[in-house]
This record gives C-alpha cells, structure tokens and sequence, in this order.
C-alpha cells in the first residue's frame, strides 16, 4: 500500500473501533476523534516499532528504543494542559497476504487481531478515552522477509 492507502487503513481502523465502542458502551462513546497530540504520538511509536519488528522480528510491547516506556513520546498541547489525562496504547501486527493489502483488509485484520486479545480490547473500550492516533506502517523483518503492517494505537482522554 502507498502512503495514501496507510492512511485509509488507519481511518477504516477508526470507523471499526468506533462502531464496536458505540456498540458495546453505548453511542456517545463511539466517537473518537483524531487530534494533533495523537497524531505526532502515533507517528513516533510507529516508526519505532516499526523499526524494532524490522530488525528482530519481535514485537516488543510499550517499550521504547531507549527502555522508558511508550507514553514519553506522547507532547501534550496546550489543549490539554491542567486537565486529568488518561492515556493508553495497544499494539500489533497484521501479516501482508492478498486480503491484506487493501486498506479495508488490513484494517479489518488489525482490529480482529486486537480485538481477540483480551487486554487489548478492554483498553480500547475505555471510555474516558476521547482522541485516538492510528498508525499503520508496512514492515519487512529483515531475517524472514515476512512482510506485514506494524499498527499503533493511541489513545488520549
């Protein structure tokens, strides 16, 4: 997928998500949005997990290349200062395979596979959540030649 398409995954990421939220707390949390603190949030996480499911093949959860963990890189903007914020994150990768490669298919992969993995969706399903960042990064491990989507979630509230 070109940068485009990565981009269309991410938003048909975001209507599964909020469906699924509105679906199971109810319709006024089924509307998550994108905001320019999520967005930057998303874009440094996703790189480096990128990276570091390129080089190992291993998906190393919430940690970041220097060993803190995933929220430093989360800048917050002055929208958010004095207010309580509630963050989180969930990751994952989908295997690029026919299917797949359409922005639709990996967007429906990604969030099945989050989805089935119990912490995961119960992070997704917060409801003090109100913004959300969505990456999806395509990723060849250099020791396989696997190709799959390394996808990050952010999440602001």
């Amino acid at each position: 997928m070109n940068e485009a398409g990565l981009k269309q995954a991410a938003d048909d990421f975001l209507v599964l998500l909020n469906q699924e939220r509105a679906r199971v707390l109810g319709s006024e949390y089924g509307n998550l949005k994108y905001s320019e603190a999520t967005d930057n949030w998303v874009a440094i996480r996703g790189k480096e997990n990128q990276e570091h499911f390129e080089s190992t093949g291993d998906f190393d959860s919430h940690v970041r290349p220097d060993g803190s963990t995933y929220d430093t890189a989360l800048v917050l903007p002055k929208e958010f200062y004095g207010q309580y914020v509630q963050e989180g994150e969930v990751e994952s990768f989908a295997y690029s395979d026919g299917g797949e490669n359409t922005p639709a298919g990996a967007a429906k992969r990604a969030f099945e596979e989050l989805c089935n993995e119990p912490a995961h969706y119960d992070n997704m399903m917060t409801k003090g959540y109100k913004y959300v960042g969505i990456s999806f990064l395509p990723t060849t491990v250099s020791s396989t030649g696997q190709r799959y989507y390394t996808v990050v979630v952010d999440f602001l509230g």
